[in-house]
C-alpha cells in the first residue's frame, strides 16, 4: 500500500464538523477505493461499501430521493444497521452504473449531514454527460485523484534520498546540478514514466526491481 496525499485529504474531510458528500473522480486503477479504505482504517472508522455496478436495482430509489429506503437497503446489503447519524463512511462506488445517485447527494447533504458519504466512479463524468441530470451545486465536495505524483512514486519505492535532493534543489532554486545527480534523478523519471504513476504498474516494477 502506497502513502498517498489523497488518504490525508479524505481523513481531513471526514473529520470536518460541517462536511458535504465527497465526490471522488479519477481514472480506473489509480487507487480511489484503496485510499478510502486506508483513510477509514487510519481513523478507526468502519467503511460500508456499496458497489452500485452490482446493485443497479437501486436506481429508482435514487431517482425518487428515497433516502430512508436507501439506508434500509444499504443495511440489508452490508449486514450493518445504518442510520442518519451512524459513525461510518458510506462509500458508494462505481456510481456511473447508477447515475441518479449523483444528484441524490444534495438530499444526503441537506437531510443527513451527520452521515459521511463518499461517491466515486471512474466513468462518472461520461455517464453524466450521456444522461442530463441536475448537479447538486454547493452540496458536494469535489475531489480529483490521479496517478501517483513523482514525489509519491519516490516514497513508494523507498528513494527518500532522491526526494530530499529534489526538495533541496527547489528550496535553493538551483538550475544547474552536477551531472551525476542529474543522471540519477533522470533514471527515476524514466522509471516513473514507464509506470505512468499507476499503483499496479509501480508494484510490478518493484517486484521485478524494474528489470
Amino acid at each position: 500500500m502506497f502513502n498517498r496525499r489523497a488518504i490525508e485529504d479524505i481523513k481531513t474531510w471526514c473529520q470536518q464538523n460541517k462536511r458535504k458528500p465527497l465526490v471522488i473522480r479519477g481514472a480506473r486503477q489509480v487507487g480511489k477505493t484503496t485510499a478510502v479504505r486506508l483513510a477509514a482504517e487510519q481513523l478507526s472508522v468502519k467503511v460500508i461499501e456499496i458497489n452500485l455496478e452490482r446493485h443497479t436495482e437501486l436506481e429508482p430509489l435514487f431517482q425518487r430521493y428515497k433516502l430512508d429506503e436507501l439506508l434500509f437497503n444499504f443495511s440489508l446489503m452490508s449486514g450493518e444497521q445504518i442510520t442518519r447519524d451512524s459513525n461510518i463512511i458510506l462509500f458508494l462506488d462505481e456510481a456511473q452504473a447508477t447515475p441518479s445517485a449523483y444528484p441524490c447527494l444534495r438530499y444526503f447533504s441537506e437531510d443527513m449531514p451527520g452521515l459521511a458519504v463518499i461517491l466515486s466512479g471512474s466513468l462518472l463524468d461520461q455517464a453524466l454527460n450521456d444522461i442530463k441530470l441536475p448537479t447538486p451545486v454547493g452540496r458536494i465536495e469535489p475531489y480529483y485523484m490521479g496517478p501517483l505524483t513523482f514525489e509519491e512514486f519516490l516514497l513508494a519505492i523507498g528513494e527518500t534520498k532522491a526526494l530530499q535532493t529534489i526538495e533541496m534543489l527547489q528550496v535553493n532554486n538551483m538550475r544547474l546540478v552536477p551531472d551525476s545527480v542529474h543522471d540519477e534523478l533522470m533514471a527515476f523519471v524514466r522509471r516513473y514514466t514507464l509506470t505512468g504513476g499507476m499503483p499496479g504498474c509501480i508494484q510490478l516494477g518493484m517486484d521485478s526491481h524494474f528489470n
